[in-house]
């Protein structure tokens, strides 16, 4: 992997203290000027005015972030049975939750622990991994880093919490080079700023450094020899014990000149080309850190340690210059805080714990001052807050890691860490980005930097040959006279070993002998064993072979004496079960058809009196539409008349309107000729004249204001009879619709209820019939085969007899044990066959009544289907009032949009004759006003007058003509509304009478049909008394009860036994057996199989072997026959 790569040079020497001869120089740790850790470097941008950054440093400032990591319980924890007292939400979550008591009881009540909860940017549960924490708070930072920020992420915790693993983790790389899952925030944050830098494709350089403050004392961890601190002699890694160099003393902070910031001198930065670099480094640095055990762990930290990793990058800018972009990221590992007195520190190591508090007391304080804004910010009472300078209230983006324990026994401390990190979460830094620096500044400190190495060059090579100090020199002889101490000592430790080893060889040898011997005798008591076993083997297959022997008989003599006991209680229990048939279960299965009968005839009469209310509230609602039909066709008679007299009235009045304009005219036409004969009268004829012309005026005004009245009261008289008589007969057939409904679902409800609760008593009659019946069928079957058990039991106990009788009197036994069987035969085919009859005829009575049933469920279905059809058309039918209802409305609403087209009709025509009448009055004015003039004038302007009225009057007669007819249109149209309302009141009352003939019908129909007796199929059981035989006699016969065993059951189990158990055992011959004589036919019935005895009752039986079963001999000869 090869990548450009800025030279590596030292910084430039801007604000450090002077260097000397034999020291190293002063290398700071941030660049631009370079600093330490806390050195607050140059952000002003140089593209960005003064103005602008004061405005962009208010607008950045922001709080430092704080996350908390809580790792599991210890081993150690789990020992001393420390509970839990941390509760998290999961891997990553925003609080956590820490019980700072135990959970108390008293008397029964339990009592929940006080908790305390803490708010914190990110909280990592027990479950979180290091992958999960570096893309939560590393990975941004880095970003930031490579953006030309400098940032700061310190861990800071108890001793033992896993601040060194969650920094460092696992130093290990995988084949590929990637980290582990174990590794920490800093392996995992170099191997992905490398991956970032190469895949940006720019030059960059990367230096890291590693510093540790031990006892308040700076050590370069990564210099070529490491010194020893001042208080201790030796490292207790076992690195460093050599003397330092002459000149190689422990490193010193120093202010730079402007103030801003800390120098540490003779700090080492190493430039590394890629991310197994520098972990190689951080490796040897962690080597070489101030470790000790503790009692909280193995492995403490006894120092605080930052690893510092500076990063350029080139940019180039708009202008085509090229600049350096740079940025830090410091790494910080605080020691754990720890309570002395409980770590077990003693001497040194408790020195080392008082410095470690005494250093993290500083920091808090530092971190109070700045939360309390104070003046004064004690920086400088501790090197560990120098360090950490600019990165608490300073230009440097800072996040905080607190890990904590969750066991009880570190409460305290737990909760002193989260109140701690709460108190430095308010803390606000203003994070600036570094300023940028040219070619032309890099080069000028690259050339300062070469001169001063050149003047050290030279210094160096004036001495001649190698150059030790005598301290050195003589560190250097110690050296090797112990190395040649060492030497020796391991030469005579060689020898000693050798000899130890010829021993040891010599004893092994022996005890290969010793083996080989005891392997023999153990292979020949082996053998011996197996011999043994092979002999154990056979004596217990003889064992088995007798006991199942014993076993067998003692099965058949027990098997015996159950039966006859069974047997007896068999015969009690056919007893108790007929008494009981007969006294309990036929009455209550009577008693139940009765109460079903009655049921059945309440229903019919509920039905036919609900069907008779139903047909008295039809005719009810016959009468009301029929009056309701009449009444709305003499509201619609009276309202077509009311049409007709408002057409005559507006007929007349236009006529009279038009008589008066002729006589208006006619009489101004004989003014006229008045005038021209008098036409060299006075004035004073003028005057008259005038006042005759506004005498006619105001008459004509009067007449018109007269007629449009009239017209006004007739339209609103008209209008207010059609809307009482609508609003009369709206509300008659609403009410009527109401009650309708209501009547009709009052009805429907009665018959559904009549309807559910038939199904119901159906229902019930129908379960009682199947419980019934099916317990009689299981007691006539359970009966069936207690007789047939009890005569196999009978044929086994007369065979038994038989076999007991001497052979002389065989053929007299078996005479009387056919004769016997026939009877027992006989008399259990007739108890089977009267029991199956009982069964066959309840069967045929569930089937009538399942039948029965079916055809009242048909009718109850068939009745509901009506009731739905009903219900259905009475809703049509009160949605089809519904919708006449709002066509009557709808109606009533255009009457009035009517009347108020009258008023503005009439409204216009008065403008119009009030406009004609004062153009009038002016032009006969003017008139006049000539006549004094001329007379010839006046004559004009007298035939003009006439001229202009006889006009006036014909338009006036044309408007009121057109009027006329406009206002006998629109009556004509109401006129045909109203009809038409009448045509849809007679076709709605038709439609409803034809409801009502279908509701008839159909009531009719359910009290024909609904209501009908149930058949009678003649199947019913009816009453009698059963009868019940008296209990059967017990027989016995082991014989039989051991031959009928043997053909059903023994023949199976004592295959698979001698299958199973011996199947090597040879069959031993019987001796002859004196022969029996043969034994009847059995009768073939499967008897319930018996369960085996166990083997103590053989060994109970006292007496000789010849008092015990007699057939032992016989039982073996058989169970030979039968192995395969």
């Amino acid at each position: 992997m090869s990548s450009r790569r800025l030279p590596t040079t030292q910084q430039n020497g801007r604000g450090r203290a002077p260097s000397s001869a034999g020291q190293h120089a002063i290398v700071p740790t941030i660049s631009r000027p370079p600093t330490a850790i806390g050195r607050r470097a140059e952000s002003v941008d140089i593209r960005d005015p003064p103005a602008r950054k004061k405005e962009s440093n208010e607008e950045n400032e922001y709080n430092i972030r704080v996350a908390v990591r809580c790792r599991r319980r210890s081993e150690k924890e789990i020992e001393e049975n420390s509970n839990s007292i941390v509760i998290t939400e999961g891997p990553k979550s925003q609080s956590i939750t820490i019980e700072t008591a135990a959970t108390t009881s008293v008397m029964g009540v339990v009592t929940l622990p006080p908790t305390r909860t803490y708010p914190f940017d990110v909280v990592f549960g027990p479950e979180a991994d290091q992958a999960t924490i570096y893309q939560e708070v590393v990975s941004p930072m880095l970003e930031e880093v490579i953006q030309g920020y400098n940032c700061t992420l310190f861990a800071y915790g108890q001793t033992g919490t896993g601040k060194t693993y969650t920094m460092q983790g696992d130093l290990q790389t995988s084949p590929l080079g990637n980290p582990l899952a174990g590794a920490g925030m800093i392996p995992r944050a170099l191997t992905k700023l490398f991956q970032r830098l190469e895949g940006a494709g720019s030059d960059y350089s990367v230096r890291v450094s590693y510093v540790e403050l031990y006892n308040e004392e700076l050590r370069d961890l990564l210099a070529p020899e490491l010194s020893a601190p001042t208080s201790s002699t030796t490292q207790p890694m076992g690195a460093g014990a050599a003397q330092p160099p002459p000149g190689s003393g422990s490193l010193k902070l120093f202010d730079d000149n402007a103030k801003r910031g800390v120098l540490i001198q003779g700090l080492e930065e190493e430039t590394v080309r890629n991310a197994s670099e520098a972990i190689a480094l951080l490796r040897k640095g962690s080597e070489r850190r101030q470790i000790a055990a503790t009692k909280f762990n193995d492995h403490s930290s006894r120092s605080h340690s930052v690893f510092s990793i500076t990063v350029h990058s080139k940019e180039s800018s708009s202008l085509g210059d090229d600049t350096l972009k740079m940025g830090k990221f410091n790494l910080v590992d605080l020691a754990g805080s720890e309570n002395i007195g409980r770590s077990g520190a003693e001497n040194k190591r408790a020195r080392e714990a008082g410095m470690i508090n005494q250093s993290l007391l500083t920091l808090g304080r530092v971190i109070n001052a700045l939360v309390d804004k104070s003046s004064h910010i004690p920086y400088r009472e501790s090197k560990l807050t120098r360090l950490l300078q600019d990165s608490l209230g300073g230009r440097t983006k800072t996040y905080i890691i607190a890990t904590v324990s969750p066991a009880r026994s570190n409460l305290e401390e737990t909760l002193s860490t989260l109140e701690y990190a709460l108190r430095a979460k308010s803390i606000r830094n203003k994070p600036e980005v570094n300023q940028r620096i040219s070619r032309n500044a890099l080069i000028k400190e690259y050339v300062e930097e070469i001169g001063r190495l050149k003047a050290d060059l030279v210094s160096s090579r004036e001495k001649n040959g190698i150059y030790f100090s005598q301290e050195t020199w003589d560190q250097l002889s110690a050296e090797h006279d112990d190395r040649r101490t060492a030497f020796e000592e391991a030469k005579r430790n060689e020898e000693e070993i050798k000899s130890q080893m010829l021993v040891l060889r010599e004893e092994l040898e022996q005890g290969l002998a010793m083996l080989s011997a005891r392997e023999a005798e153990l292979r020949e008591a082996h053998n011996d064993i197996e011999i043994r076993n092979l002999q154990l083997d056979q004596q217990r297959q003889e064992i088995q072979k007798t006991k199942c022997a014993l076993e067998e008989e003692s099965m058949i003599r027990q098997a015996h004496e159950r039966n006859e006991k069974a047997l007896e209680q068999v015969a009690r229990r056919l007893k108790q079960v007929a008494q009981e048939a007969t006294q309990d279960v036929i009455p209550g299965l009577h008693g139940k058809i009765g109460r079903t009968s009655q049921s059945l005839h309440k229903n019919s009469t509920v039905v036919l009196d609900q069907t008779q209310n139903m047909s008295q509230i039809v005719s009810k609602m016959k009468v009301v539409l029929s009056d309701f039909g009449a009444h709305q066709s003499k509201s619609f008679d009276s309202m077509s008349q009311g049409f007709q007299n408002i057409q005559q009235m507006q007929g007349q009045a236009l006529t009279n309107l038009s008589s008066v304009l002729e006589t208006r005219l006619k009489s101004l036409k004989d003014t006229a000729g008045r005038v021209f004969a008098i036409d060299e009268e006075d004035s004073s004829r003028m005057t008259a004249y005038r006042s005759v012309i506004e005498a006619f005026s105001d008459t004509l005004r009067a007449d018109l204001s007269d007629w449009n009245k009239s017209m006004l009261q007739s339209c609103a008289t008209v209008l207010s009879e059609v809307t009482h008589t609508q609003g009369t007969i709206l509300a008659e057939v609403t009410d009527a619709l109401d009650a309708y409904t209501g009547v009709f679902q009052t009805v429907l409800e009665n018959a559904r209820n009549v309807s559910s609760l038939n199904m119901e008593q159906q229902r019930g009659n129908e379960v009682l019939h199947n419980a019934f019946g099916n317990e009689e069928i299981n007691r006539l079957r359970n009966q069936n085969k207690k007789l047939e058990q009890a005569l196999v039991a009978e044929k086994a106990k007369s065979t038994e007899a038989q076999r007991t009788f001497l052979q002389d009197v065989a053929g007299l036994l078996r005479t009387y044990t056919q004769q016997q069987h026939e009877g027992l035969d006989r008399v259990a085919s007739e108890a089977i066959a009267g029991n199956r009859a009982s069964e066959q005829q309840i069967q045929r009575f569930g089937v009538s009544l399942k039948a029965a049933r079916q055809l009242t469920v048909e009718r109850e279905e068939s009745f509901g289907r009506e009731l739905e059809s009903a219900q259905a058309d009475s809703e049509s039918i009160h949605t089809d009032g519904i919708k006449r209802l709002d066509e009557l409305k709808r109606n009533a609403q255009q009457m009035e949009s009517i009347n108020d087209v009258m008023k503005k009709s009439l409204d216009e025509l008065n403008q119009t004759q009030e406009g004609r009448l004062r153009a009038f009055k002016r032009q006969s004015d003017t008139t006049i006003h000539q006549l004094h003039s001329s007379k010839k004038a006046r004559l004009e302007a007298v035939e003009e007058i006439v001229d202009n009225a006889v006009t006036g009057s014909k338009s006036i007669g044309i408007a009121l003509d057109n009027h006329s007819q406009d206002v006998y249109g629109k009556l004509k149209s109401l006129n045909k509304t109203v009809q038409t309302l009448a045509g849809s009141s007679a076709s709605f009352q038709t439609s409803e009478q034809k409801d009502m003939v279908a509701m008839e019908t159909a009531l009719k129909v359910i009290q024909e049909k609904g209501v009908q007796p149930v058949v009678t199929t003649n199947t019913t059981p009816k009453k009698r008394i059963w009868d019940c035989e008296e209990p059967l006699p017990v027989l016995g016969d082991r014989n039989a009860i051991l031959e009928e065993w043997r053909r059903n059951v023994g023949s199976s189990s004592h295959s698979s036994s001698s299958q199973g158990s011996a199947g090597q055992a040879p069959i031993v011959k019987s001796e002859p057996q004196e022969e029996l004589p043969p034994s009847p036919k059995p009768v073939k019935l499967s008897p319930p199989p018996l369960p085996l005895p166990p083997v103590k009752d053989i060994k109970n039986l006292n007496g000789p072997l010849i008092e015990r079963p007699l057939n032992l001999v016989d039982t073996r000869n058989r169970r030979r026959k039968i192995v395969p």
